[in-house]
């Protein structure tokens, strides 16, 4: 990753080869995970869920700047489909279990580029809280689960100040009153 971005940045040259960055091949690359051989995988996202990119505005610039890169320019020209593509399989993935996405829950109004100090402090804030947010979700998803499928091993959790705190494991047998209280 170069992290040179078109327009923005200088095209970097690494051994004679000129690079671009800014996810132009592959914004999401989850096909080459599963590819791997990760049958579980994590995803953070930039984007609230909804989000789908539109095609590149800047394209007629993008050919005044880069005309040489016939490659490239269609790369630019369809990113947008292939974005699309990605975020509708990564919604699949998901609800097969197989990707567990962390994603802000609100539309993000800063920009690739921002340099505002104030909202850049903003928005680490809110993803921060969204991450947590998303984190705990699953880990109560992970208890739950786990109940069914180890009965002699349930955990008592709370949530406070925004915390999981685990107080402890092992508490009970099946059947016993701590199973009742937590699924109060």
């Amino acid at each position: 990753s170069s992290s040179s971005l078109p327009l923005v940045s200088k095209t970097i040259v690494v051994k004679g080869h000129k690079l671009l960055d800014g996810g132009i091949a592959d914004s999401i690359p989850i096909r080459k995970s599963i590819e791997d051989g990760n049958e579980k995988n994590v995803v953070i996202l930039t984007r609230d869920h909804g989000y789908r990119k539109a095609p590149n505005k800047l394209m007629p610039i993008m050919r005044l700047r880069y005309p040489k890169y016939k490659e490239f320019l269609h790369a630019m020209e369809t990113r947008h489909v292939r974005y699309n593509e990605t975020i509708d399989f990564l919604e699949e993935q998901e609800k097969e279990g197989k990707v567990f996405i962390i994603r802000p829950e609100a539309k993000v109004e800063v920009g690739r580029i921002e340099k505002d100090k104030a909202k850049l402090t903003v928005l680490y804030k809110q993803g921060l809280h969204d991450g947590e947010k998303a984190i705990t979700r699953r880990f109560i998803e992970i208890l739950r689960l786990s109940r069914k499928i180890f009965h002699n091993c349930i955990m008592l959790f709370t949530k406070s100040q925004d915390q999981l705190i685990v107080i402890s494991g092992c508490i009970c047998r099946k059947g016993g009153g701590m199973k009742e209280y937590l699924e109060k």
